[in-house]
């Protein structure tokens, strides 16, 4: 089992990826490496997390994950998902975790991003969707890349 279309089949590829984003609008999300969590954010195991991250609906999209060779050996893949804030709170800060799992469910490689509204949102308010792209590297030629999985791992509400 593999993803759909890992190879770039005519499509956009990762040389590309910038144009992806330039063309996602409003609704487009920056993403900031190595912040650590937002002070004030709900984690797991806290029961604001519980019941806000079962408001958070993550799509992946499997049409845009694009795998790419990179110039030292390894592969990158630039994953795409839709989040939707199903909640009546307005969500200030995300943290997301994507996994790539092989086809027995094994993590391959995975990445926590903190996601933060553009200059243009500030927030992701009540019923709104935002376009999420998180790129993973370091893979192998032969890293058996079956899927992909998004979970929340951190959210902040305004208050």
């Amino acid at each position: 089992r593999h993803l759909r279309h890992p190879g770039n089949k005519g499509r956009k590829g990762a040389q590309e990826g910038h144009e992806a984003r330039r063309h996602d609008g409003d609704a487009a999300v920056l993403f900031v490496e190595g912040m650590g969590l937002v002070e004030g954010a709900f984690v797991e195991g806290m029961p604001e997390f519980d019941q806000m991250s079962k408001k958070i609906a993550i799509q992946n999209d499997a049409e845009n994950t694009y795998q790419s060779p990179t110039a030292l050996g390894t592969i990158t893949m630039f994953t795409r998902s839709t989040v939707r804030n199903m909640s009546d709170k307005t969500i200030r800060a995300l943290e997301l975790k994507v996994s790539v799992l092989d086809q027995f469910d094994k993590v391959i490689r995975e990445k926590k991003q903190l996601v933060i509204p553009t200059d243009k949102i500030e927030s992701i308010p009540p019923n709104t969707n935002v376009s999420v792209n998180i790129n993973v590297e370091g893979f192998s030629r032969n890293d058996d890349r079956a899927r992909v999985q998004w979970k929340v791992t951190a959210v902040k509400i305004e208050k």
